[in-house]
């Protein structure tokens, strides 16, 4: 990944990612938080295998990957995700979709 896209998406998710600092420990900061989760997303790696290539517990890892993606997910939707707008729409999708594989299997 480039740095610059790196960057940008640490800009549009840390609102979302950052947490406080507290008197017993410093918080993970949002950049290390979505390194992880690209790693995980690219390599498919296990949580085991990215706390001991970043020191963090496996239950933590488990925690930020999810939060992460929930994150990306909610910053990127409206500008690379096509969100259906309703059921409705889905469900005709879905059946025009299942009509075109049914009319080619007996051609």
């Amino acid at each position: 990944m480039y740095p610059h896209l790196f960057s940008y998406l640490e800009q549009q998710v840390t609102p979302l990612i950052a947490k406080q600092n507290t008197r017993f420990r410093p918080s993970i900061s949002p950049g290390e938080r979505l390194a992880v989760t690209i790693r995980f997303l690219a390599t498919g790696e296990t949580y085991r295998s990215l706390a001991f290539q970043f020191r963090l517990g496996e239950t933590t890892i488990g925690k930020i990957v999810p939060e992460t993606c929930d994150a990306l997910y909610e910053v990127l939707k409206g500008k690379y995700f096509k969100v259906r707008k309703t059921m409705i729409q889905l469900t005709i999708s879905i059946l025009n979709s299942w009509f075109t594989i049914e009319s080619r299997s007996y051609v």
